[in-house]
């Protein structure tokens, strides 16, 4: 029997023997006095022979009666029987037993036999006829002629009763019913000695109901004793398999009881936990504040609700909520406290992780924010380059310092392609791009991913690798090995990204569900870290799993990577043996053309530009719009300035009709770029617009300040970019 069992019986009511003891005592008692009674009272008949005859039939009664009690019979089949042979006793057939109803209002007819057996019975209130008289008074009663008694029930078929008695039925000294008997022949009434027989029957058969009156009180105890105990059997059940820790302890902390859930999460058993203080938990890392104001709330009859950094047997710590109350015993006095406790490790875990997506979010906006200022300086930095270069006369000395300038502005602009892709926020816009030229160009920012005891090693393959893909996202998946590979090795190793150009064959393609065969480039990112076991591998791509601490990873990292690959159609496999190291091997679907064939293409057909249109400059960075203005008045392109949206407007209103292209900023003071558009438009619906931005076009998109299908130039951008896109769109817009 457990812990709840033994505290619910302490309490619970007892039924012993000794109830059932003293009803038999009782009953045998109360017979005796009846046999002689009865004996004394046919003993001094005139006829020996009637006299036994008498004696027979009350002791056969009487018998019948103590044989019920004994057996617990039905206590119908007892009424009966002594209403039968008192009738039979006194010498007539007509007899009747009435009994109060449950509601203690009426008295009802509940047996009769002879010509009580063909009246209608109606329910007798009290004072009515003989029965309503004897309820009454609790004294027996009797009249010689019924038919002429001024008491009697009206109706008219009871007329041919004459003589009849009543006796009163009594229950703890409560009439609880009355035996009657009657007499239809003129001339026959009830003597002493009748009364006195059909009294010590109404004893009997009070005696009868009594016996079944506690019997059914009895019963009824037992049967709430199985109800008790059925509850507390599943109270025991549920407690037992309960997916929550319950802990019973005194009022000093001592464990009493602790269910199998707490066994199974701490490691702790029942004959390690019972006996010991709730402190072989602790981590320490719950103040004594925090305990002492627990322990004032429970002591004080309060539930305490809070959480714990605990630490299981072998160690390992895990948080629990809980619930703390105290147990009371009869008295209402403070016996024992009880606490349920849910683990809730994984929902912390899940807590952490999303603080640190939002932090990484956060930091995200900030580096995109960053990029966005940063993309404007470059604008600046290679433009003012690219012109000297232009300018400088192939023997001047200043060439080869404009070079180095345009190299190393493109170096920022490379780490600021890294921070968009690592923010998350360089546009999704698929394009033919060496995959080689995406790992030099995110070289640098992976050195600054992984500490110095770390060797980066760049290994790709001497041809051209075209894919169809969207580069941030690229570098992302560049960006998330690396750093998962940074973690695998804490003292330092060494990372090796290499491409290569692979065929698959059928073969392959089948044993390791890919699509279809055909040319690939291979992408492998390989570390000498400590190496993941089998089973970690099977889910290594699953969103939110991580072996990492937590605060230390989200369990995002490599299933974005799994998603960015198979949106471009890609595969993605993971290999590793513990202590040897970590390979993760990216193919991409290889295209036919190269980028440098698409872009001769596209400049070969718009190499040659058109001069004295004018253009309508709207720009807030100062040293970006002075920039833009010489670029294009270099080629022969008229400018009309613009410092923010409003003088925008005006400009165009002033020069509606020889204005060719409106270049806007996305964000600008006094209006933006967006609300310039919507004005220019309603102006002049067929001007043609090229909005510009540090920013990638799909988070002005997100933003509403662009839609898709809008013109586009990010920043920072080379003159050459400038004028094609310019007339990409002059192009177009004809």
């Amino acid at each position: 029997m457990n812990f709840f069992m033994a505290i619910a019986l302490r309490s619970e009511f007892y039924i012993t023997t000794f109830d059932k003891t003293v009803i038999l005592f009782r009953a045998f008692q109360s017979n005796a006095d009846l046999y002689n009674s009865g004996a004394n009272m046919f003993k001094f008949g005139p006829d020996n022979e009637q006299l036994l005859h008498r004696q027979n039939e009350y002791l056969q009664a009487l018998h019948e009666t103590t044989l019920g009690l004994i057996k617990r019979l039905d206590v119908n089949s007892v009424l009966q029987a002594i209403v039968t042979r008192s009738g039979k006793l006194v010498g007539t057939e007509h007899c009747f037993l009435y009994l109060v109803n449950n509601s203690g209002t009426e008295l009802d007819m509940v047996y009769q036999t002879g010509v009580y057996s063909s009246f209608v019975h109606q329910p007798i209130k009290q004072g009515e006829g003989i029965s309503g008289r004897v309820w009454v008074s609790g004294e027996p009663l009797k009249v010689d002629d019924y038919s002429h008694w001024n008491g009697r029930i009206l109706d008219s078929g009871r007329n041919i009763l004459h003589a009849m008695a009543g006796a009163p039925l009594k229950v703890g000294g409560e009439v609880v019913g009355v035996l009657g008997l009657a007499f239809i022949d003129l001339g026959i009434v009830f003597n002493d000695e009748q009364m006195k027989v059909l009294e010590q029957f109404g004893e009997l058969a009070s005696l009868a109901l009594e016996n079944a009156r506690l019997n059914e009180k009895l019963q009824s105890e037992l049967n709430e004793r199985k109800k008790a105990e059925e509850n507390l059997r599943k109270l025991s059940v549920a407690v037992e398999q309960n997916p929550a820790s319950i802990i019973i302890t005194d009022t000093n902390g001592i464990i009493e009881y602790v269910n199998p859930h707490f066994t199974k999460l701490t490691g702790y058993n029942l004959e390690e936990s019972v006996g010991q203080r709730t402190s072989i938990l602790k981590t320490g890392e719950t103040s004594n504040s925090e305990y002492r104001q627990l322990w004032e709330t429970i002591l004080n009859g309060g539930e305490w609700r809070g959480e714990f950094h605990n630490r299981k047997k072998n160690g390992e710590l895990y948080w629990e909520q809980a619930l703390i109350a105290p147990i009371r015993d009869n008295n209402d006095k403070i016996s024992h406290f009880i606490a349920i406790k849910e683990d809730i490790t994984e929902r912390k875990q899940l807590e952490g992780q999303l603080r640190h997506a939002q932090k990484m979010d956060a930091i995200g906006q900030l580096a995109g924010g960053i990029a966005h200022d940063f993309n404007n300086i470059l604008t600046a930095i290679v433009g003012y380059a690219s012109i000297m270069q232009l300018k400088l006369p192939d023997d001047s000395p200043l060439r080869k310092n404009a070079e180095q300038i345009t190299v190393t502005a493109e170096r920022g602009a490379a780490l600021t392609q890294g921070l968009l892709a690592f923010s998350r926020k360089q546009s999704s816009n698929p394009v033919i791009v060496d995959l080689n030229e995406i790992i030099n160009r995110v070289h640098q920012l992976l050195l600054r991913l992984i500490s110095e005891d770390i060797h980066l090693e760049i290994n790709l393959d001497q041809e051209s690798l075209p894919i169809l893909a969207d580069s941030g996202q690229i570098e992302q998946v560049l960006m998330n090995l690396a750093t998962n590979a940074r973690d695998a090795m804490p003292q330092g190793g060494s990372i090796v990204v290499a491409t290569e150009f692979v065929t698959l064959d059928s073969e392959f393609v089948l044993a390791r569900g890919f699509g279809k065969p055909g040319r690939y480039a291979l992408l492998t990112c390989k570390d000498s870290g400590d190496g993941i076991d089998p089973e970690t591998v099977k889910h290594i791509f699953e969103p939110f799993y991580t072996t990492k601490e937590m605060g230390k990873g989200t369990g995002l990292g490599l299933s974005i990577v799994y998603g960015i690959i198979k949106k471009h159609n890609g595969y993605i496999l993971c290999h590793s043996t513990p202590g040897l190291g970590t390979i993760f091997q990216v193919y991409l679907p290889l295209l036919d053309s190269t980028p440098d064939t698409v872009e001769k293409n596209v400049a070969k057909n718009q190499e040659d530009y058109q001069e004295g249109d004018y253009i309508l400059l709207a720009e807030d960075n100062e040293t970006t719009r002075t920039l833009t203005k010489e670029i294009l008045e270099e080629f022969g392109y008229m400018v009309v300035e613009a410092v923010d949206g409003e003088d925008a407007i005006e400009k165009f209103k002033g020069h509606e009709n020889h204005i060719s292209l409106v270049l806007l900023d996305v964000i600008m003071p006094r209006k933006n770029g967006r609300e310039v558009y919507d004005a220019i438009k309603a102006i002049s619906p067929e001007a043609p617009i090229l909005f510009c931005s540090g920013y990638a076009k799909d988070v002005v998109v997100s933003q509403g300040g662009v839609e898709q299908w809008m013109n586009y130039l990010p920043k920072p951008f080379t003159p050459k970019e400038l004028l094609m896109k310019i007339r990409e769109v002059l192009t177009n817009e004809q």
